[in-house]
């Protein structure tokens, strides 16, 4: 519990307050089927164009992304100028509530695959089968990291973090990996063969969702 949570207890609930440990342990944890990656590039521009292809990879045309930035206008770049090639929409504080609600509720339904969002996307929202989270840097505290990698590997399911990060960042990537106790996997870009055979990998499975019924035509 963040310190200034625990200085109003104390203001307002005065010593005969409750106590309930939902945790258990002191350090933050990600949930047990989360798989860290980590993706060095030489600037933040480089990792806008790489988005496409990792989630083409690692998640597919059927899989469900969130793209987390740490600014509004990250979060429209992304969304203009990163080519992904499934169908995403953004999700940050300029939008107004209305829409966010509509655009969330979209996404958890399965209308679009890809989210772009800040961290108004982080924290509280129950969205199931995610399984790709795509961090664009390093958020300032571990906190945050904890928040948006939990967004996937929900109800005991296996799911993928993967951070693009610059070499400024990189002691953040050796600080959370020792205050959160897992190991981040260093990884390179996809090359154009990994990127054709996750593409037969998507048709694959497009095909296996075709109904019985209409086999024969």
């Amino acid at each position: 519990i963040p310190a200034w949570v625990q200085n109003a207890t104390s203001n307002f609930m005065g010593p005969d307050k409750m106590f309930i440990d939902m945790v258990k342990e002191s350090t933050l944890k990600t949930p047990a089927g989360v798989k860290h990656l980590a993706l060095k590039v030489r600037s933040s521009g480089n990792a806008v164009s790489m988005i496409s292809d990792l989630v083409s990879f690692y998640s597919g045309g059927n899989g469900r992304t969130i793209v987390f930035t740490e600014t509004k206008n990250e979060a429209n770049n992304i969304l203009l100028d990163a080519g992904i090639r499934t169908e995403c929409q953004v999700l940050h504080g300029d939008i107004p509530q209305s829409q966010r609600e509509i655009t969330f509720q979209g996404f958890r339904e399965g209308s679009f695959k890809c989210l772009i969002a800040t961290n108004v996307a982080a924290r509280g929202l129950d969205i199931p089968h995610v399984e790709l989270i795509i961090q664009v840097g390093f958020p300032q505290e571990l906190e945050s990291y904890i928040h948006r990698a939990g967004r996937t590997a929900r109800a005991g399911r296996n799911g993928t973090c993967l951070t693009i990060y610059t070499q400024e960042d990189e002691y953040k990537l050796n600080e959370y990996s020792k205050q959160a106790g897992f190991t981040f996997e260093k990884i390179g870009a996809p090359q154009p063969e990994q990127i054709m055979k996750a593409a037969g990998r998507d048709a694959i499975n497009l095909l296996e969702t075709v109904t019985p019924d209409i086999l024969p035509i």
